[in-house]
């Protein structure tokens, strides 16, 4: 039986917004490179002070095979952290830089002819409505937004709501613009097929270790994981083509690329979990070539990998049940 998350107290929730809003109104009122040398420079101090998180992420770096030595793999820890306080700079400074008429100046995008025409159209044909899977890679928190500008389609993803309900609700707002909208992770289900329904494109960020009752066990960076397979799920009910996508910082004057991975569609066979075993680790192995192009913008402190730090009897190579969309 899953333990169930114990709240937090009201006035840590209290503290830790009223410091976000703190936090958030001096980064509005300052010059954007400062923002980002102070981010940087924070990233570097929880570096040093943030010893569990820190030797997580190195281990797990040498696992994936990224770096040839710890050394490596502490420059890429090191970067990794300075890079979440750029996320937040960019997430409060985006809408004073980028809008909807100058956004393409901003994002470049990276992919075929096939992929980039389904993702976002071109000036003959519209986009199409996909299953978009995502990742915490790059800037995932604008690239909604992004998304639904450039393809003028409306998008719903599914997130997990933050501990700190107030800072949630917060960064929910600022999330939910330009046709993008969001939907906590409880009753997902019933608002996915609405917006399937309603030929939006639906997101699921799909790249965190996921539950015995919700993955299938898949191959990321050479080691077993488990791995979200709600969007292969839903690949197989509605046809929906699946487009693996996330933006990716080019530098610190607000310039991204959009990457966006080959496109999957999936023949249906008569062994349902092993196409919905198939369908999870393609997309997952389009998770890791993403993450293998920078490997500093993708969440290392994860415990991702079955075969690191797991309990016996959890590395199991067997396909594992998951929720059935």
């Amino acid at each position: 039986m899953k333990k169930k998350k114990k709240k937090k107290n009201l006035l840590v929730v209290n503290i830790e917004y009223a410091l976000f809003l703190a936090a958030s109104s001096i980064i509005k009122l300052l010059p954007t490179r400062l923002c980002f040398f102070i981010a940087r420079s924070a990233g570097a101090m929880i570096y040093i002070l943030d010893f569990k998180h820190r030797r997580r992420m190195i281990r797990n770096i040498m696992h994936a095979g990224i770096a040839e030595d710890t050394r490596e793999a502490a420059r890429i820890a090191r970067k990794t952290f300075a890079h979440f306080g750029m996320v937040f700079v960019e997430v409060l400074k985006f809408r004073s830089i980028i809008n909807p008429q100058n956004i393409r100046e901003h994002i470049k995008f990276s992919g075929t002819e096939k992929n980039l025409r389904y993702t976002f159209g071109n000036e003959k044909t519209k986009s199409r409505q996909t299953i978009v899977v995502a990742a915490h890679f790059g800037n995932w928190e604008i690239a909604g937004m992004a998304y639904s500008i450039i393809s003028g389609r409306p998008m719903l993803s599914i997130m997990r709501n933050l501990d700190n309900y107030k800072i949630g609700a917060h960064l929910e707002k600022m999330r939910e613009e330009y046709q993008h909208s969001l939907q906590g992770k409880k009753g997902a289900l019933k608002s996915l097929l609405m917006a399937v329904k309603k030929g939006d494109t639906v997101c699921l960020v799909s790249d965190q270790h996921a539950s015995t009752g919700e993955g299938a066990e898949t191959v990321f960076f050479g080691h077993p994981a488990r791995s979200h397979a709600s969007p292969a799920s839903l690949h197989l009910r509605t046809g929906l083509p699946i487009v693996v996508g996330s933006l990716m910082r080019k530098d610190e004057n607000f310039n991204f690329e959009f990457i966006v991975e080959d496109v999957i569609e999936y023949k249906p066979t008569d062994d349902r979990e092993k196409d919905i075993q198939n369908v999870t680790q393609l997309y997952t192995s389009a998770i890791e070539r993403m993450i293998r192009k920078c490997p500093e913008q993708w969440i290392w402190a994860h415990r991702r990998w079955l075969d690191l730090d797991r309990k016996k009897g959890n590395s199991t190579t067997k396909t594992q049940r998951h929720e059935d969309l």
